[in-house]
C-alpha cells in the first residue's frame, strides 16, 4: 500500500526491532546472556540516519485517552504525558544520555539548546479497531491512517513525524508476551513503536517501581521509554533510511540498541523513578552509555569552568581560555563517527 500522494515505486521497510519479553527472555535466558557478553562493548555508529527534532504523534488506536473500558489503569495518558516530559532535555535528564549519538547532519539527536523531539500530540482513531492478533502489517497501515490524518498528502519520504501506537486492553498483538513486549520500526521513511496494552501482563511489570495503582502503570512508562530511545538513536532497524542512506543508526556488534543493552527484564538491570525537569516523575530503564561503558539513568559531561576568574587581557596579552563544552561537541564520547 502506497501512501496517499507516493511516487509510483514500492515503500522501503525497515526490519523490526523486538524489545524481548521477559517469558523470552526466561526461555532464552543462557543465550541472551552469552550474546550480551559477547558485544560487551559500546554502541557503533552504522553510518544512518537518527532523529534530531522530530514530532511525535501519540496514537491510541481503537479507543479514546479517557475510554476506561478499553484503557482501565489509564495508560494512553501516562505515557503522554512522559512524551511531553521527554521533550525537555535539560542537562543530566534520563534523555540527556542520547546527546552522546552523533549522525550524519554532524549533531546529536538533542542538545543542552534544543527542545527534545519537538512537538508531541495525541490522535485517536477511534474509527478503526485492532484486528485480534494483529500483525506489523495492520500497524503499518494505522500509521499510515494516522499520517494521514495530521499530514494529509505525505508520502513515504516522511513528513517530519515519528508515531508511538497504542492498543487498547484485551487486544493481543500477534508474539506479544510470548516473544516481545514493545517494537519499533518504519513505513517508508516513516519511524513508529507499538506497544500493546501491557498493564496487568508480565510485560507490565507492575509495582516494579512503585507501589499501588501508580505503579501498575510502570512497565507502560518503561516500555514507551526504551522505544522512544531507540526511535531516536535507530529509527530505521535493519537499514531503508532515507536517500542513499540506507544503513542503521546505533548498535552494538549482535544488533542490540541502546535501550536492549539495559533492559530492565534483564537480571542485574535496575529500573528505577526518573524526575524529568518539568517535574514529573516517571518510573523508568537504564540507557547505554558510552561515555560510561555502561547503564546509567542519566549521562551529562558539564563544561568544565575555569579555575578562577580570568583576568581582564590587557594590549597584546591572550584573551581566556574558553569554557571546555560538553564531550560531544569534540566527538569523544562515540566510536566510529563520519
Amino acid at each position: 500500500m502506497l501512501w496517499l500522494g507516493a511516487p509510483e515505486h514500492p515503500l522501503l521497510a525497515s526490519k523490526i526491532h523486538y524489545d524481548y519479553s521477559p517469558a523470552y527472555i526466561v526461555a532464552h535466558h543462557t543465550l541472551m546472556l552469552a550474546d550480551a557478553a559477547a558485544s560487551g562493548g559500546n554502541l557503533v555508529y552504522r553510518g544512518g540516519y537518527i532523529q534530531h527534532e522530530s514530532n511525535l504523534l501519540v496514537v491510541t488506536w481503537g479507543f479514546s485517552p479517557n475510554d476506561k473500558s478499553r484503557d482501565p489503569w489509564g495508560a494512553a495518558n501516562r505515557i503522554l504525558s512522559l512524551a511531553e516530559a521527554a521533550t525537555n532535555t535539560a542537562d543530566g535528564s534520563w534523555m540527556y544520555t542520547l546527546t552522546q549519538y552523533d549522525g550524519l547532519t554532524g549533531s546529536p539527536p538533542f542538545t543542552t539548546d534544543a527542545a527534545g523531539p519537538g512537538y508531541v500530540a495525541e490522535w485517536s482513531d477511534t474509527a478503526s479497531y485492532p484486528p485480534a492478533n494483529y500483525t506489523n502489517a495492520d500497524v503499518q497501515n494505522e500509521v499510515i491512517r494516522a499520517s494521514n490524518a495530521v499530514a494529509p498528502g505525505s508520502n513515504p519520504y516522511g513528513n517530519g513525524w515519528d508515531y508511538l501506537i497504542l492498543t487498547p486492553a484485551g487486544v493481543v498483538a500477534n508474539g506479544f508476551l510470548s516473544t516481545w513486549c514493545g517494537i519499533h520500526s518504519a513505513v517508508g521513511y516513516t519511524p513508529y513503536a507499538v506497544l500493546p496494552y501491557a498493564a496487568g501482563t508480565s510485560c507490565g511489570d507492575s509495582n516494579a517501581v512503585n507501589p499501588g495503582n501508580l505503579g501498575m502503570l510502570d512497565g507502560a512508562t518503561i516500555l514507551a521509554g526504551h522505544e522512544l530511545a531507540e526511535m531516536i538513536t535507530d529509527p530505521y532497524p535493519g537499514g531503508a533510511g532515507p536517500g542513499p542512506y540506507s544503513a542503521t543508526g546505533w548498535s552494538d556488534a549482535n544488533g542490540n540498541e541502546i535501550g536492549d543493552k539495559c533492559d530492565w527484564a534483564q537480571p542485574g538491570i535496575q529500573p528505577g523513578d526518573v524526575t524529568f525537569p518539568n517535574g514529573q516523575t516517571f518510573a523508568m530503564q537504564p540507557l547505554w552509555s558510552n561515555a560510561s561503558s555502561g547503564c546509567a539513568m542519566n549521562y551529562y559531561i558539564p563544561p568544565v569552568p575555569p579555575a578562577s576568574p580570568p583576568p581582564t587581557p590587557g594590549p597584546g596579552s591572550p584573551g581566556p581560555r574558553p569554557t571546555i563544552p560538553p564531550c560531544w561537541r569534540f566527538r569523544a564520547c562515540a566510536t566510529n563517527l563520519p
